[in-house]
């Protein structure tokens, strides 16, 4: 019996192709490593973004009401000036230095940068400050009857408790409060006393 020859075909591959395949690759593997940190980095300024303003009653700030006839006032004083153009950094500082002395109210320099144009500074000075933080609102809140909130709470204090003969429920843990005003109100507690005392009992 005969035995039947097979042809197999033979590929050539030009080496500048395979080089090329392996370049385009390359480039797309970094794309998407570019593309996956440019993603994580925006998750994380927006996460930034959410912890600030979460937090942004703890930034010190005086109260401000806006009063009545504000959007005129600010075209009275912007009549002052030749220009109402935002863009010009030396108008934009003089006008806002004198809408400041009027309302006896600053614009903050992290919104410096959304002032650009008078119906922002409109806004801005019909916008009401409160810098009382969340638990101090809650006196003017019409709060549900099962909700209590007390505001003349007491913190422990081991020197000067008598209701648990001094006992603390957390030895040797400072008492930390992130509010300058907490601070004042001697809410602020750190322990001298190592967590760990030397010599070992």
């Amino acid at each position: 019996m005969a035995c039947r020859k097979v042809l197999v075909p033979n590929f050539f591959v030009p080496r500048r192709y395979i080089s090329s395949q392996i370049k385009l690759e390359r480039k797309k593997a970094k794309l998407e490593q570019e593309e996956t940190a440019r993603l994580n980095a925006r998750r994380k300024f927006e996460n930034d973004v959410v912890s600030i303003l979460a937090k942004g009653y703890l930034r010190p700030s005086k109260p401000y009401e806006p009063k009545p006839g504000v959007q005129e006032k600010v075209a009275e004083l912007s009549s002052k000036f030749v220009t109402t153009d935002f863009s010009d950094t030396s108008f934009k500082a003089k006008f806002l230095s004198l809408c400041a002395s009027e309302f006896l109210h600053e614009v903050p320099n992290s919104l410096l940068h959304q002032m650009k144009s008078l119906d922002d500074v409109i806004d801005f000075y019909n916008t009401p400050v409160d810098p009382r933080i969340p638990l101090e609102r809650m006196k003017d809140m019409e709060l549900p009857p099962n909700l209590h909130i007390k505001q003349d709470y007491v913190t422990f204090d081991q020197q000067s408790d008598t209701m648990f003969q001094g006992l603390d429920a957390f030895p040797n843990r400072s008492r930390i409060v992130a509010s300058l005003a907490s601070r004042k109100k001697g809410m602020q507690h750190i322990k001298k006393e190592p967590v760990y005392p030397w010599p070992l009992e």
